[in-house]
């Protein structure tokens, strides 16, 4: 097996022949998971509120791919593995990208690994369902972050089996913008949302564990000894405002303390805010929603 090359992806029924999927060179895997029995996977883009799922039995596999992109867009890494999907027989039941899926309310309805392993531009982003033998199903969400492309493979359904050959795993610590390593996403647009840091909703607490946005933030920091941060907390909109916002300040507390007393970062260099739940970038409409609007965001102060 070539390490980190090619991703073979086995999707076969009883009587079926091996499916691959072919990554281009330099592809390695990020994150793989075992998510259950049964999937509900979207097949139509967000429209009054929500968005059409199909029903899939069987079990769930769910797998993210790093994969250098240099110029290539999307569609030119998302192009091959269609059509790899159509030449075994797949039907595709739905394609769409960003906008036309729906934007952020579509974006939030797939389930994705979280960050570091896979990153989604709510701005440039491809999500393909293709149905195949016996029920199955493969979905894919591919995006990119300046020159790194992600692809997630998501497959679902009775007649689909995994073989294990796949582009080996790489490294889990920052990497690249999107890939745990939000500092060059703060130097290009002034923020960044640490999306590996996780809060249950109503709660402030940030658990014991290694954190590679904050990692990566402390490095930053480190090597600009002249930038400051911000860290501003988010909410969902359970509750009222005045007490999402106590608790989004409480969530930026949490990290900012993590980042002094786990990382070394002077406490002048980061200060801590909230506003509640008046910036979601999802709709509260949905659980999926719901959890990415509870976060902390970093913004860069020169």
């Amino acid at each position: 097996m070539r390490v980190g090359a090619l991703l073979l992806w086995m999707l076969a029924a009883p009587a079926a022949a091996a499916v691959p999927l072919d990554l281009p060179q330099g592809a390695r895997r990020t994150a793989q998971a075992d998510v259950g029995t049964g999937a509900a996977l979207p097949a139509g883009p967000w429209r009054a509120g929500e968005v059409p799922r199909r029903r899939f039995e069987g079990e769930v596999t769910r797998a993210a791919f790093a994969l250098p992109a240099g110029q290539s867009s999307v569609d030119a890494v998302a192009g091959p593995l269609v059509a790899q999907l159509r030449a075994a027989g797949y039907d595709i039941a739905f394609d769409c990208a960003d906008a036309a899926c729906g934007g952020y309310d579509f974006r939030f309805a797939v389930e994705t690994l979280p960050a570091p392993a896979m990153f989604v531009d709510l701005a440039d982003y491809r999500y393909v369902l293709a149905t195949g033998p016996e029920g199955s199903a493969v979905a894919l969400m591919v995006s990119r972050a300046r020159d790194t492309a992600y692809v997630q493979v998501t497959r679902a359904g009775a007649a689909a089996t995994v073989a294990a050959e796949a582009a080996a795993p790489g490294p889990q610590g920052p990497s690249g913008p999107g890939d745990g390593d939000p500092w060059e996403r703060l130097a290009d647009t002034g923020h960044a949302s640490l999306d590996d840091l996780l809060f249950p909703s109503g709660s402030a607490s940030l658990g014991e564990g290694a954190y590679p946005s904050l990692e990566a933030l402390a490095a930053g920091l480190a090597e600009n000894p002249g930038a400051r941060i911000v860290l501003v907390g988010h909410t969902d909109t359970a509750g009222g405002l005045s007490g999402n916002v106590a608790l989004s300040r409480r969530r930026a507390e949490a990290v900012r303390a993590a980042l002094i007393d786990d990382h070394g970062v002077a406490p002048g260099r980061v200060t801590a805010e909230g506003v509640g739940f008046l910036a979601p970038r999802a709709s509260n409409g949905s659980e999926a929603g719901r959890r990415a609007n509870r976060r902390v965001e970093a913004v860069l102060v020169e």
